[in-house]
């Protein structure tokens, strides 16, 4: 038998790394029982209602019965002929339950041979001892491929292994999958552990967020997630023969800013009830949070149901003599599911903070329809305080959404500098000013360091998991004119690599904490499916 755990925990998507784990034991598989190559169970049929026939291998006995009229609480066989039951019929129709049976099919070949029932082992080379039994009418009858063979058995554990194949979903939503992993390897001590985190992480994409249109308010994502089912197999004998297949239900991983051997497998309902039941937005940071007025903030949120053209958010605005108003940004998009995911952009400065007295938002996202709540609430609070040297980091987080990091600290800018020389022995007619090393390969890389500026304890943890993110960018604003020569502000967003390798917390005496974080710019729109951060 094969029993596959996955290690990680149900709900700690950021920090366990993903290990499939298979335990095998012998319990359905003795060594030393004799198993013969082939039974026949034949005789004398009749069409008696409630006739059994009786199964026994090892210490796994089934019993199946015969029935005239189908009776769909037992399961009881039936010719489906109005003229009544004929032994071909009976026949065909215990074969049809005997292969829905699990227990024998791994086991066994079954089969109709005319007016018989024909079990065959499926690992050629060994012996069952097979007992087929029946009530007084019938005529059980056992016949040996191999006449005088008996009891020869082969062990099970030569040349033992399990292998390990993982299906990935083509399409969302498509049932079409392909094979992405196919491994084998040896137990030890009926178990097998293999990491498959860094191979799913190549399956998984994930492009950054257009935030250029500052009139866009909402937006729909790409799928959150990919589908997968695990085969595993035993394989044994010499030379080597698969023979017991076992597939999975399906599971799903997150399209997430997991970094390497970190991405991993959920039961397919474990993210949605999750999310569902919480009501919670894709984002671990406090639900309470102060941002400068040109941040960027997108609140991502799973849909629980089909809500096209009823589902809103709601946004509570309050300004600065005590008043507020409430106004809903309305979901609008075709073809919403349950599971897609919609995200909402407070970059809007046309309706949201643009004017300096609004103070606060309260946003949530809700059932137009019903005015039900469907989200927990997340409030945004305007920070006017002025840093020169402010930065906005953002980064792909463990649920599926991005964050948006405010570093309001000092800048500061350096160059890294890399060469590549090739060694080689001086001759006679080299000048000791020729040097005795020839450049091959200059090459500058631009380094920023940004200062966080103090946060909390709760909030450097979430910082942490962030950066183990594999997709992170910086923004930069320009001014372009549009229609009227009225000037728009274009977010521009620029991928960068994080050089940090350690995050040095700064403790003041207010036990609040600091960080400072290295990073480049990269050349790409996009980062290379192979870059890595290094943690």
């Amino acid at each position: 038998m094969i029993t596959i755990i996955n290690t990680a925990s149900d709900y700690n998507l950021s920090r366990n790394a993903n290990y499939i784990k298979v335990i095998t034991t012998n319990a359905q598989y003795p060594e030393n029982v004799g198993l013969k190559a082939k039974g026949v169970f034949n005789g004398m049929w009749t069409n008696n209602n409630g006739d059994t026939m009786t199964v026994q291998w090892g210490a796994t006995i089934r019993t199946y019965t015969f029935g005239i009229a189908f009776n769909l609480a037992t399961m009881n066989l039936t010719s489906f002929s109005s003229l009544g039951a004929n032994p071909l019929n009976y026949i065909a129709n215990l074969v049809a339950e005997l292969n829905s049976d699990p227990a024998l099919t791994t086991f066994f070949f079954i089969s109709k041979v005319y007016a018989s029932i024909e079990f065959e082992a499926k690992l050629p080379g060994t012996v069952f001892s097979l007992t087929l039994s029946d009530t007084t009418i019938y005529d059980a009858m056992f016949f040996e491929e191999n006449p005088g063979t008996d009891d020869i058995v082969m062990l099970r554990r030569e040349n033992y292994k399990i292998g390990l194949a993982i299906f990935q979903e083509t399409q969302a939503n498509s049932n079409s999958f392909k094979k992405v992993i196919d491994i084998y390897k040896e137990p030890f001590v009926d178990t097998i552990e293999a990491d498959i985190g860094p191979i799913l992480d190549t399956c998984l994409q994930y492009k950054l967020p257009d935030f250029s249109d500052p009139f866009t308010t909402g937006f729909l994502c790409e799928q959150l997630s990919k589908k997968f089912y695990v085969v595993t197999t035993e394989y044994y004998g010499n030379p080597i023969l698969a023979y017991l297949n076992f597939t999975t239900f399906n599971y799903t991983s997150l399209k997430a800013g997991f970094g390497k051997s970190m991405a991993r497998l959920m039961k397919i309902n474990q993210l949605n009830d999750y999310y569902f039941l919480n009501m919670s937005f894709l984002t671990r940071q406090k639900r309470v949070k102060k941002i400068a007025r040109t941040q960027i903030e997108a609140l991502y949120f799973v849909f629980p149901q089909n809500l096209v053209g009823q589902a809103a958010m709601r946004v509570k605005i309050y300004y600065e003599n005590g008043t507020a108003i409430t106004v809903s940004a309305f979901i609008t998009t075709p073809g919403l599911k349950q599971g897609n995911v919609w995200a909402f952009n407070t970059h809007n400065r046309y309706s949201y903070f643009q004017n300096k007295d609004i103070v606060r938002l309260d946003m949530e996202v809700i059932d137009f329809a019903t005015n039900n709540t469907l989200s927990e609430k997340f409030t945004y609070i305007a920070d006017d305080e002025v840093y020169i040297d402010q930065r906005f980091l953002y980064f792909a987080n463990a649920d599926g959404g991005y964050d948006t990091l405010r570093m309001t600290g000092k800048v500061e800018d350096s160059l890294d500098f890399e060469y590549e020389v090739a060694k080689r022995t001086p001759t006679v007619n080299d000048l000791n000013s020729d040097g005795d090393s020839v450049m091959l390969f200059n090459q500058k890389t631009n380094i920023t360091t940004v200062f966080s500026g103090y946060v909390d304890r709760e909030t450097i943890l979430y910082i942490e998991d962030l950066f183990l993110s594999k997709k992170a960018f910086t923004s930069r604003e320009i001014e372009r004119f549009g229609l009227g020569g009225v000037a728009q502000i274009q977010v521009l967003e620029i991928p960068i690599i994080i050089t940090s390798k350690t995050l040095v917390r700064h403790k003041t005496r207010n036990n609040l904490f600091g960080y400072a974080v290295e990073f480049y710019e990269a050349n790409s729109s996009e980062l290379p499916d192979h870059t890595y951060h290094r943690y």
